[in-house]
């Protein structure tokens, strides 16, 4: 057996439901990353991959980070309902018995309540705890009636105290979110690493928009006037009614229209068709449903600009996304995903709803697009699955020199 402690990389999440969203892209970079510069950590540990956790105790681990990743990747929201509790139950014990140093938790759902191994803990964000009044509490209306949320809160503040405290190391994927952690959890600000997500870069650059980028923008019906293109959900942080009247007021100048990707269950699309018809927008906003990875980044390059106005991000995955494949970037002032955007595209506040439409408008200048779009390539190549993966495998090796491993 070799003597280097090996780190466990917890990536059964790629094949839950949130494998279809961003942190499900970050934990396939980080595994592809990792892979690609083995060299780098080979002779400090070994990493593998737990693939799989059943309810039943049983485990698939491979130290393919490629193939896990991949396989990941195709079997996306197939995992069983019981993955979180697979994950309480049987991770620690699954650990012991691999002989595991170090466990990486990439999600935080599910985590043991007593875990017998160091963990190093990515926290994605504290949203919760930003906003409790939308986010803690009983939920009673959608999108964003809460009550009790003060007791939500506290409780809130207990799991994630627990989350956090009991890890050896924590990875924040954002400035924000470490000034998060010490300010909600005073967390020891010497235990976060901050390690911002990263993509494959050659995956979303391209230098011009191609005739395979022209059937897929036909194939969604799009193509026909300027678009906006807007990647993600619907809650109440994503600010949906403002993009809404943004769009709307966007329109008294030019004619434009909004394409939203993302897979929303039925009882949310209800409420968002009742936002957009409340909005005027009705006939100006293509519900696109679940876009395949391969077919974004024709969108971005394609779109006008990605249409952002969400209040609070961890990190803001999108703005990297579009600013990489060239499409400029319409983001909230404050939200931290302008944190990512910096001075490469168009910050305004989230509550106003003609700044955001000024900002469309802009936009229609090709001068100005050309200028932002340069500048958004130069700034998102700095975030790459690369240096995500240094980043986490310096974060694997604080963890073991504090274990004496």
């Amino acid at each position: 057996m070799s003597a280097l402690p090996e780190v466990l990389i917890d990536a059964t999440i790629l094949r839950a439901g949130s494998g279809l969203y961003g942190i499900g892209r970050v934990t396939y970079d980080l595994l592809r990353g990792l892979a690609e510069r083995r060299d780098e950590w080979r002779d400090r540990m070994r990493i593998s991959a737990l693939a799989s956790l059943e309810l039943s105790g049983r485990a698939t681990i491979s130290s393919d980070l490629a193939a896990v990743a991949e396989q990941g990747m195709l079997a996306r929201d197939t995992a069983s309902s019981w993955l979180d509790t697979a994950r309480r139950a049987w991770l620690g014990p699954v650990a012991r018995r691999h002989d595991v140093a170090l466990v990486h938790m990439t999600e935080m759902r599910g985590t043991p309540l007593v875990l017998p191994v160091a963990r190093v803990s990515t926290c994605h964000d504290l949203i919760s705890l930003r906003d409790p009044r939308h986010y803690l509490g009983i939920e009673v209306r959608y999108p964003d009636r809460y009550v009790g949320w003060r007791i939500g809160f506290a409780l809130g503040v207990a799991k994630q105290w627990h989350r956090y405290h009991a890890a050896s190391r924590v990875v924040a994927i954002s400035r924000q979110t470490r000034d998060d952690l010490v300010r909600f959890l005073r967390l020891d600000s010497d235990r976060i690493d901050v390690v911002p997500n990263g993509v494959d870069l050659e995956r979303w650059r391209a230098t011009s928009a191609s005739a395979g980028d022209a059937a897929i923008v036909r194939k969604h019906g799009l193509g026909a006037r300027p678009f906006l293109l807007y990647v993600g959900a619907c809650d109440f942080r994503k600010n949906v009614p403002n993009m809404l009247r943004g769009l709307a007021e966007a329109r008294q100048v030019e004619d434009v229209e909004l394409a939203w990707a993302g897979g929303l269950p039925e009882w949310k699309l209800r409420a968002v068709r009742r936002q957009i018809a409340e909005a005027g927008v009705g006939a100006h906003v293509k519900m696109l449903g679940f876009v395949a990875d391969e077919e974004l980044p024709a969108l971005y390059r394609a779109a006008r600009a990605h249409l952002f106005l969400s209040r609070i991000e961890g990190f803001g995955l999108t703005v990297i996304e579009a600013m990489l494949a060239g499409c400029p970037v319409i983001a909230a002032r404050g939200s931290g995903s302008d944190e990512m955007l910096g001075d490469a595209g168009e910050i305004v506040d989230p509550d106003d709803a003609g700044g955001a439409a000024r900002a469309i408008v802009r936009l229609g200048d090709p001068a100005l697009r050309a200028r932002l779009v340069d500048r958004g390539r130069a700034y998102a190549g700095r975030y790459s699955r690369t240096s995500m993966a240094i980043g986490y495998a310096s974060s694997y090796a604080r963890a073991l020199d504090a274990l004496g491993r």
